[in-house]
C-alpha cells in the first residue's frame, strides 16, 4: 500500500475507517427509526416525513392493490384500502410483480422490501466501483462509497417510501452486465426483455431505447420493443384503465394543488423535480406562459440525452461505461413527467459514483458540486421560504444531472483517445 493510499481521504485505511463509521451511524439511525415507527430527525431532512409519517407508504399502496387484485378485484376501479384513499395509478405489471406480498404479513413484507432495496442499491454501488476501477479513475473505498450513496437524498427517500424504482435499477444492473458480455440472439432478446420490464414498472426507463441506438444494439432494441408490446398487451383492460386513471389524475394534478379559503393554491415541493410542472408553476411572462410545460421539459432534456448519446454513437462505448450511461439516461428522463419525486433519482448516485472525479474541469464540476446542496440529506432551504425555493432546487438538480452527463462524455472521449490527451476533463 502506498503513502497516497494511506492518506487520501477517499481510499486506503482512512477511507475505510470513515466509511465504516458512517455506515454504523446510518444503520443505527434506521434501526432507531424502525423501532420508534418514524424517521428520526425528519424535520432536518429534505424529504416530507412530517406530512407522511408512515414507513413504506408506496409499498403499502401497491401491496394492498396487489392483494385486492389477487382476490378478484380491480384496483383501478374499486377502493382497495389505500391509506390516503387514492385510486391505483401504477402500471399493471406492478400487480403480479408484488403478488409475493400475499404470502407474508403486510408489516413483514414492508420490512423485506426495505432490506431488498438496500441490498439492490449496494449491488449498484459495487458495480459502479468496478466500473470506476476499469475506467482508471481514482478509487473510493467500498464502505465510504456505500455510506455516501446510502446517505444521499434519493436513496433515503426511496427506502423511506418503499418505492419501486429499485426494480428498474436491478433490471439496468443485470442488462448492463449482459450488454458487456457475449453477444447472441438469445442474450440480446433477454436484455431487451429486462429493459422492457424496467420501462413497464416506471415509464421513464424507456429512455434507455435512445441508449441502445447510441450503442448500435439493434437486436436488443428489437427485443425491447417486442417485450414491451407483449407486457402491455397481456391485459388490455388493465392497460386501458391505467391510461384512463392517469389521464384523469394528471388533469387535476392533486399532488401540487389544494383548496384553501376557496382558492386553488399551487405548490412546488423541494422534494420534486418535474420540469413539466415547474415551467407552469414559474408563471413565465408573456408568450412564454402559453408554452406547455411538457414541451419545455422535452426541449431541455432531449438535447442533453442526445448530446451524450451522439458521443457514444460516434466514438463507441466501453464496457465500463454501459451502466453509468443507462443509469444516467434514466435519471435525466425522470425530469419529464408532470409528477416526479426525488426518490425517482435513485439512479443518479450510481452514475455519479462511476464517472465523476474531482479532477474534471470547471465546466463539469461547476455544475455537479452545487447539486450536493440537495444530494446530501440535511435540509438547507426551508420549504416555506423563499416561495420559489422548490424551483431553485430544481435548477440545481437538473444542472447537476447535466454535469454528470458531461463527466460521462469526458470518460467516453478519454476511452477513445487515451488519458494522455484529455478531450473534456482530466484524470
Amino acid at each position: 500500500m502506498t503513502i497516497d493510499q494511506e492518506i487520501h481521504p477517499f481510499r486506503g485505511r482512512l477511507g475505510r475507517i470513515m466509511g465504516l463509521a458512517l455506515l454504523g451511524l446510518w444503520m443505527s439511525w434506521w434501526c432507531l427509526s424502525l423501532w420508534t415507527g418514524r424517521l428520526r430527525g425528519n424535520k432536518w431532512l429534505w424529504i416530507p416525513s412530517d406530512t407522511i409519517p408512515v414507513f413504506g407508504l408506496d409499498f403499502i399502496y401497491v401491496d394492498k392493490a396487489s392483494r385486492f387484485w389477487l382476490a378478484g378485484g380491480d384496483p383501478y376501479l374499486g377502493d382497495f384500502g389505500d391509506p390516503r384513499c387514492r385510486v391505483f395509478h401504477y402500471p399493471p405489471i406492478s400487480l403480479p410483480l408484488f403478488a409475493w406480498t400475499s404470502m407474508v404479513p403486510p408489516a413483514m413484507g414492508n420490512f423485506i422490501w426495505m432490506v431488498a432495496s438496500a441490498l439492490l442499491i449496494a449491488v449498484g454501488v459495487c458495480a459502479a466501483l468496478r466500473n470506476r476501477r476499469e475506467i482508471g479513475l481514482r478509487q473510493i473505498s467500498l464502505p465510504l462509497a456505500l455510506a455516501a450513496v446510502y446517505f444521499s437524498t434519493p436513496v433515503i427517500f426511496e427506502m423511506y417510501r418503499g418505492n419501486s424504482d429499485v426494480v428498474p435499477l436491478a433490471m439496468i444492473l443485470v442488462a448492463s452486465r449482459l450488454l458487456g458480455g457475449r453477444r447472441s440472439a438469445t442474450v440480446d432478446v433477454a436484455i431487451g426483455a429486462l429493459l422492457a420490464v424496467a420501462f413497464s414498472v416506471k415509464m421513464y426507463p424507456g429512455a434507455v431505447a435512445i441508449g441502445l441506438v447510441a450503442m448500435r444494439r439493434w437486436r436488443v432494441l428489437g427485443g425491447f420493443v417486442a417485450a414491451c408490446g407483449l407486457i402491455w398487451s397481456v391485459s388490455p383492460q388493465l392497460t386501458r384503465e391505467f391510461l384512463e386513471v392517469n389521464a384523469s389524475y394528471l388533469a387535476t394534478n392533486p399532488q401540487y394543488r389544494y383548496r384553501e379559503g376557496g382558492l386553488d393554491v399551487r405548490l412546488y415541493y423541494t422534494w420534486s423535480h418535474t420540469l413539466s410542472y415547474g415551467w407552469t408553476y414559474a408563471e413565465m411572462p408573456g408568450f412564454l406562459s402559453r408554452i406547455r410545460g411538457e414541451w419545455v421539459a422535452f426541449l431541455l432534456v432531449l438535447p442533453v440525452i442526445g448530446y451524450v448519446s451522439w458521443e457514444s454513437f460516434r466514438r463507441g462505448l466501453s464496457k465500463a461505461l454501459i451502466l453509468p450511461f443507462l443509469a444516467w439516461i434514466t435519471a435525466v428522463a425522470t425530469f419529464l413527467p408532470q409528477i416526479s419525486n426525488d426518490y425517482n433519482l435513485v439512479f443518479l448516485p450510481i452514475a455519479m459514483l462511476a464517472v465523476v472525479t474531482t479532477q474534471d474541469k470547471l465546466n463539469v464540476n461547476g455544475l455537479i458540486f452545487p447539486s450536493i446542496i440537495w444530494l446530501q440529506p440535511i435540509c438547507l432551504l426551508p420549504a416555506e421560504w423563499p416561495p420559489q425555493g422548490g424551483l431553485m432546487l430544481l435548477a440545481l438538480k437538473f444542472l447537476g444531472t447535466v454535469g454528470v452527463g458531461l463527466a460521462l462524455v469526458a470518460r467516453i472521449r478519454e476511452s477513445t483517445i487515451g488519458p494522455d490527451q484529455p478531450a473534456f476533463g482530466v484524470r
